[in-house]
């Protein structure tokens, strides 16, 4: 049986049993939340999912139970899978791994390619990899920690074991590509994900390796005019990841995501995870979307 070192199985169940117990599904302390999440939700014609955790304990949903595709949202429980891949085995972030230039997909995005994408090998470190993999969404660098760490079976057996139900990762970026299908079988629930990201914002375990991830993930480059769109105080504090899908034949987007956590200078946070899908807008348009669901919920939350 192989051993994931992070959250173990007892002090996931109890964390799941903490949600709940003291309200997981509709919470009346954020009723007006719900209320307006609703309302606003109603009004888009596309497929919209929301979950929100606030202080570990209320969550709020729409459609927080049907499953989305992830889209590069995936990253985030790859990243955490490659963590515990390096804690098994006593490798430092560091550490550096042989790549040749031939793994390296040319159509795909890849930020890494304007430096490494006209030789034929190099080494390069699993912290650079992680890097270009949260905060830049890199593809090919994802691609390269998922092989690295043993495939999607490796993550699936890690999420399985650390008891994240409603989260299916079978394919990497790659694969993704070559068949968009594939998309809604690295699905996810808002609320899964929600709670994935509560359990790693709060995991009492946490090491170097785990910091190192929130940094990555709280200076993420992509999506700012997402969920971090209305977060404008100067000691909020926000770690997320996003998705984006491609645009299909008919005109309509795929999916577009963001999910992550939230710390307000008043004391509270919450985990979120928006997940938007078959979207008929253009990208500004879907991405103002998840902003303003950011929006709401911020605003009933910072009083």
């Amino acid at each position: 049986m192989e051993i994931f070192q992070r959250i173990t199985i007892l002090s996931l169940s109890v964390y799941i049993f903490s949600l709940f117990a003291v309200g997981c599904g509709n919470s009346n302390k954020y009723s007006e939340m719900e209320s307006e999440l609703h309302c606003f939700v109603a009004t888009k014609n596309a497929a919209i999912g929301v979950a929100v955790i606030v202080d570990g304990k209320d969550t709020v949903m729409v459609n927080g139970d049907k499953l989305f595709p992830m889209m590069s949202v995936y990253k985030l429980p790859v990243a955490m899978a490659v963590a515990d891949y390096c804690r098994q085995n006593g490798v430092g972030f560091d550490s550096t791994c042989l790549v040749a230039g031939t793994a390296l997909h040319r159509d795909t995005y890849s930020p890494m390619m304007r430096v490494y994408g006209e030789v034929d090998s190099f080494r390069i470190s699993i912290r650079k990899l992680l890097e270009y993999t949260l905060q830049q969404s890199d593809n090919n660098a994802s691609d390269i920690l998922l092989d690295m760490a043993g495939g999607a079976t490796f993550v699936a057996k890690y999420l399985s074991y650390n008891g994240f139900e409603g989260i299916s990762i079978r394919w990497s970026e790659d694969e993704m590509h070559k068949d968009t299908s594939r998309c809604w079988e690295n699905s996810s629930t808002p609320l899964a994900m929600a709670r994935l990201i509560d359990a790693f914002d709060t995991d009492n375990e946490a090491d170097t390796l785990h910091y190192d991830l929130r940094r990555m993930l709280e200076t993420c480059a992509t999506g700012t005019d997402r969920l971090a769109a209305p977060l404008i105080h100067d000691n909020t504090i926000i770690g997320h990841k996003t998705g984006t899908g491609d645009v299909d034949a008919d005109g309509s987007i795929l999916a577009l995501n963001d999910a992550g956590y939230v710390h307000l200078p008043n004391g509270h946070r919450y985990s979120i995870a928006v997940f938007i899908s078959s979207s008929p807008y253009d990208m500004t348009t879907t991405a103002a979307i998840i902003a303003e669901i950011s929006r709401i919920v911020v605003q009933n939350i910072d009083h």
